[in-house]
């Protein structure tokens, strides 16, 4: 079986001269469907720039992200097998707007009819904006890394458990796939999602100090990919 590379993500923006009393807010949302990879990563982006007039888009490997003036949204596309594993995550200060947003998105790209043109692979609106029509963003900080994994769910689970313990996280399971965690900075979450012999691993955090955002996507990645279950074979 042919392992994918780690993918590792960075992305972050300057905006020291923002003060958030509390941690983002961050949905997420996850399925299968049938479709090509470029056909995902197309109507992704199709959902950001057409659907949600998004300031930014970019998209790299498997993953197409961009954002807004306060809300910042990744669309990852895994393949596994004969369909397309989609994870869709939205995190903003304005939990109702990331929610929306999440839904929007992950609708368009789940079951929308996938577009006959090409959408650039990068795209910034105020580089076409005419007349001095400049919009300014600040959204939070999100760094992501995804990897393939020969762990079971529960391994994929009680490793991520252990990685939120470990960074003094308040954290849960939903889904019995999905392990969340939060504190007053940041929220983050760890999706296992089953393939053959293994789970593909989704590490995602956001914050408003992009600085904070990566060191937890970090640490968090590295416990809950080597993380080794009693159960494991």
């Amino acid at each position: 079986m042919h392992l994918p590379k780690i993918i590792i993500i960075s992305i972050g923006w300057a905006i020291s001269s923002f003060a958030w009393a509390q941690a983002p807010a961050m949905h997420m949302g996850s399925d299968w469907r049938t479709m090509s990879i470029w056909d995902c990563k197309n109507k992704a982006a199709q959902a950001m720039q057409d659907n949600e007039n998004f300031l930014h888009t970019d998209r790299s490997g498997d993953q197409t992200w961009g954002y807004n003036e306060k809300t910042i949204v990744l669309v990852s596309c895994v393949s596994m097998g004969k369909s397309v594993y989609i994870l869709v995550a939205a995190a903003s200060q304005d939990s109702a707007e990331a929610e929306r947003i999440r839904n929007s998105v992950r609708s368009h790209v789940f079951d929308a009819p996938a577009p006959a043109a090409r959408y650039p692979d990068h795209y910034d609106a105020n580089s076409i904006a005419l007349g001095g029509g400049r919009r300014s963003g600040h959204p939070p900080a999100m760094h992501w890394g995804s990897d393939y994994r020969p762990k079971s769910i529960a391994g994929c689970v009680g490793g991520a458990r252990l990685a939120m313990s470990r960074m003094g996280l308040q954290s849960s399971v939903s889904d019995q796939s999905v392990v969340w965690g939060s504190n007053s900075e940041l929220v983050a979450f760890v999706d296992c999602a089953p393939m053959e012999r293994g789970v593909y691993i989704h590490v995602v955090v956001a914050a408003a100090d992009t600085s904070v955002a990566e060191r937890y996507r970090n640490e968090i990645r590295q416990i809950t990919f080597n993380s080794i279950q009693f159960d494991e074979p």
